[in-house]
């Protein structure tokens, strides 16, 4: 089969596909298609399409539009092209038309997906019912990596180094789990209970928030840092992580030089493994109650191992990363636990749900407070050129 890439040439077409992925945002909605079909030929590789908001497309859905298709290029820096490779698109397209429904596929494991996708969409959905934005906007974030931030409040994020708790990433998994861990061994609780708990925890956020590769891959990231944490033995995990890096650079290679949430996520494993007890000994001025010592050793364990990537791949810096960290972090399993129990509640009565919000809603304005203040500093924030 010849590659998509090859027809990408802003001629309009009359396309056919597979939806295979679907991504809502205030903007529009992207759908990525597989097993391409235009002019009677089969294409291999897989397009991404922008369409109107209100069309209502399902995963595994053969649908028929008609675009023009062209090769993304990079942007401002950003190598987008081939970030959108290293998942198989070599093209992209917009379309102002409903996509029309050919067929659709049927079958367990395609219900297994719908089911996923209805899932993060119905909690999404509930958390807008009893949080106001942009708290709903966070907590969909820290819940479920979804990135539904006005471009105010992403710079905001950006500027204070904190873009990572709002992402489907290892590093924000396994920060949070870690502070989750430290606080169950505390109170008494055995590691084999903590422990399993903490791993379930992590099963449940891959599947609510799309069980997609990015979001699988964070889970089995998260997962090394919680096992490395109860055995006490960072080589026996290194064996274990070496072996899963290998395994998904075999499936596809390009990721390791064009996926920047795979560079981030090993990296930032990496460092919350290897460096951070150790930080724990050295920042011995920061207090240890709620948490704050471990937070701030694990928070810079992994902004120090991912400071090359961030440097190099998208040119910026953060002055206060460390300090917005160390204030937000211990914050996040609390507004994650009361924010999903209201959401929870919210589900079966709206009016009580909102009124079990308030103490969530607290933890997550003082969160943005927090970002908002410090993201107005003039001297938090350098873009490196390079």
């Amino acid at each position: 089969m010849h590659s998509v890439s090859t027809i990408a040439d802003k001629e309009m077409r009359t396309l056919e596909g597979t939806i295979v992925r679907i991504q809502e945002s205030e903007y529009g909605i992207r759908l990525t298609l597989n097993d391409i079909v235009a002019q009677g030929r089969e294409f291999e590789d897989r397009i991404l399409v922008r369409v109107p908001l209100f069309s209502e497309s399902r995963l595994g859905e053969r649908v028929s539009i008609d675009c023009a298709l062209k090769r993304p290029e990079p942007f401002e820096g950003f190598a987008y092209d081939r970030y959108l490779a290293a998942k198989d698109i070599q093209a992209t397209c917009s379309t102002r038309e409903v996509p029309f429904v050919l067929e659709d596929e049927r079958g367990i494991w395609m219900f297994f997906l719908r089911t996923v996708y209805g899932i993060n969409r119905f909690s999404i959905a509930m958390i807008d019912r009893v949080f106001p934005d942009p708290h709903a906007q966070l907590l969909a974030g820290l819940l479920l990596g979804d990135d539904a931030f006005s471009e105010g409040w992403s710079e905001r994020f950006l500027r204070t180094g904190t873009s990572h708790i709002v992402a489907a990433s290892g590093s924000n998994v396994a920060l949070v789990v870690m502070l989750v861990l430290g606080g169950m061994f505390r109170a008494g609780i055995s590691r084999k209970y903590a422990t399993a708990f903490a791993l379930f925890g992590i099963l449940c956020f891959v599947f609510l928030a799309g069980a997609e590769s990015a979001v699988t891959r964070a889970g089995i990231m998260a997962s090394f840092v919680v096992i490395s944490r109860v055995l006490g033995r960072a080589s026996s995990v290194r064996n274990v992580l070496l072996c899963t890096v290998c395994i998904m650079l075999f499936d596809e290679p390009r990721i390791l030089r064009d996926d920047i949430g795979f560079q981030l996520s090993v990296l930032s494993t990496i460092g919350l493994i290897f460096w951070a007890n150790t930080f724990i000994e050295y920042v011995s001025f920061v207090p240890e109650r709620f948490g704050l010592r471990e937070g701030f050793a694990t928070t810079l364990a992994a902004t120090l191992a991912t400071l090359p990537v961030t440097l190099f791949s998208m040119g910026q810096i953060s002055f206060v990363g460390p300090l917005a960290n160390l204030l937000v972090l211990p914050l996040l399993p609390l507004a994650m636990g009361l924010g999903t129990l209201a959401t929870v509640v919210g589900m079966v009565h709206g009016e009580i749900g909102r009124w079990i919000a308030f103490p969530a809603w607290w933890i997550l304005d003082t969160i943005l407070m927090i970002l908002r203040e410090l993201s107005s500093l003039f001297f938090v924030y350098m873009e490196v050129v390079s």
